[in-house]
Formats: structure tokens, C-alpha cells, sequence
């Protein structure tokens, strides 16, 4: 089962061509300027759902796609659910869908997080560890894309934004008894 938190059909931002967007619930990362808020929550408010129901969706909005459309799966943090996702990419693709694409609202988490979210050590990064394309090939998407930094800060509107764990320049030393790597 998939916990997904809403959809957008006829969507135009989160991939080439007109999409169907799956916005999946749930986020270990818990960011103060997360694009979608409602979506952290690993319940929140979201349905249970059947990977052949969302298979349905898509196959019956195919007409409306075009050449270039297709589905997106955005977030809450797509990779939060990766071994559901993984299946349901082949089942897209074994029913026709020529590309599928996923995009994360955030930019790639590099770096421990130690001012807010749960995240001592790189090695529980998958971006820390692989490139952008090894991880899209791991989940078998045609894309993977993050926000970019620029946009984040556009987003907080000017108020202070601490960036460490995309870039790893931490706002004050990290403690020796504190840091794990």
C-alpha cells in the first residue's frame, strides 16, 4: 500500500506536459519551509492505497497527456515510500506509461541536519551516497529532480534559512559529542 496525500490531475509544473501528480504523504526530514507541510506527516491526512488504483487513475488520464505528459510522484518525500514505489513504476511502464518521473520538495539532502530534523550521519543520505542518476535508476524513474536552493530561499521570503544540510555550511560549530561524521 501507498500513503498517498492528494492528486492534481492536469497538472503542468512537476514534469514535462500536462500530468497527473501524485503528492505521496510523509517526510523524515521535517523542513520549517517544506513547500508541502501537510504532507510530513507520515499519516497525516492520506488514504491507504492500492497501487492498482493509482495505475487505474493513470491509465484512464492517458488521453489527456500528449506526447510529452505523463505521472509525477512529489511529496512528502517520494524515497519516504521507495520499496512500494519501485513495483508500481513497472506496473506503469508494463501498461504503457513511456516515462515516469519523480520529484522531491526539497534540494538533495547531503549533509547531517543537526538543528531540527532527525538526521545524525550521512550515511543515512541516499543523496549523500549516490549520484542523482544512481538514485533514479535504483527506483526506476525516467527522472529525478529537487528543488533547487534558489527556490527555498524564495520561498522563506528573506527570513534567515539555515542551508547546512544541502551545503553543509553549518551556521555554528557542530559539537565533537554531537557530530557523527
Amino acid at each position: 500500500m501507498i500513503r498517498v496525500h492528494s492528486y492534481e490531475s492536469l497538472g503542468t509544473y512537476d514534469g514535462p506536459g500536462i500530468r497527473l501528480v501524485v503528492f505521496l504523504q510523509g517526510c523524515n526530514f521535517r523542513c520549517l519551509y517544506c513547500a508541502n507541510p501537510d504532507t510530513i506527516d507520515a499519516k497525516g491526512e492520506s488514504k491507504e492505497t492500492a497501487p492498482e488504483e493509482i495505475l487505474k487513475m493513470a491509465v484512464s488520464q492517458k488521453p489527456f497527456f500528449g506526447k510529452k505528459g505523463g505521472i509525477t510522484f512529489s511529496g512528502g518525500e517520494p524515497t519516504f515510500q521507495a520499496k512500494a514505489l519501485v513495483p508500481l513504476f513497472r506496473m506503469l511502464k508494463e501498461a504503457g506509461a513511456k516515462e515516469v518521473h519523480v520529484r522531491i520538495s526539497s534540494p538533495p539532502f547531503l549533509h547531517p541536519c543537526y538543528f531540527g530534523t532527525d538526521v545524525p550521519s550521512n550515511d543515512q543520505l541516499i543523496a549523500a551516497q549516490h549520484s542523482t542518476e544512481e538514485i533514479r535508476k535504483m527506483i526506476g524513474a525516467d527522472s529525478l529532480g529537487y528543488m533547487q536552493i534558489d527556490y527555498l530561499e524564495g520561498m522563506a521570503g528573506g527570513l534567515p534559512l539555515c542551508k547546512a544540510c544541502f551545503d553543509g555550511n553549518y551556521p555554528m560549530e557542530i559539537p565533537a559529542e554531537i557530530k557523527q561524521d
